[in-house]
């Protein structure tokens, strides 16, 4: 039992540490789908630290994101589309802290 205490996990510290927090806890209008209250009740504080630049986009997907929350390119996925939406209803939690 003591070996499963020694395993590190391949995701940087930083990183993890922002996805455990969660998401947020608000009352969504019914213009988020089902797949975007997800992302943002579950994975949003992780978004947050993304699109205000306390993490570093790490592959494709990521990069998009970043561009598509910038106006740069078209919303893809539901990722970018519920962290607009939120951006826009919430910019005081979209903006908030790192806590």
């Amino acid at each position: 039992m003591k070996l499963i205490y020694t395993v590190k996990a391949s995701i940087p510290e930083a990183r993890l540490n922002f996805a455990i927090q969660g998401g947020f806890d608000v009352q969504l209008s019914t213009d988020y789908t089902d797949h975007e209250q997800y992302v943002i009740y579950h994975i949003g504080k992780f978004l947050r630290a993304l699109s205000n630049g306390w993490l570093k986009p790490v592959d494709e997907g990521e990069t998009h994101f970043m561009a598509a929350i910038k106006g740069d390119v078209r919303a893809t996925n539901y990722f970018e589309s519920a962290w607009l939406k939120f951006k826009t209803d919430y910019p005081e939690l979209a903006t908030g802290s790192r806590e």
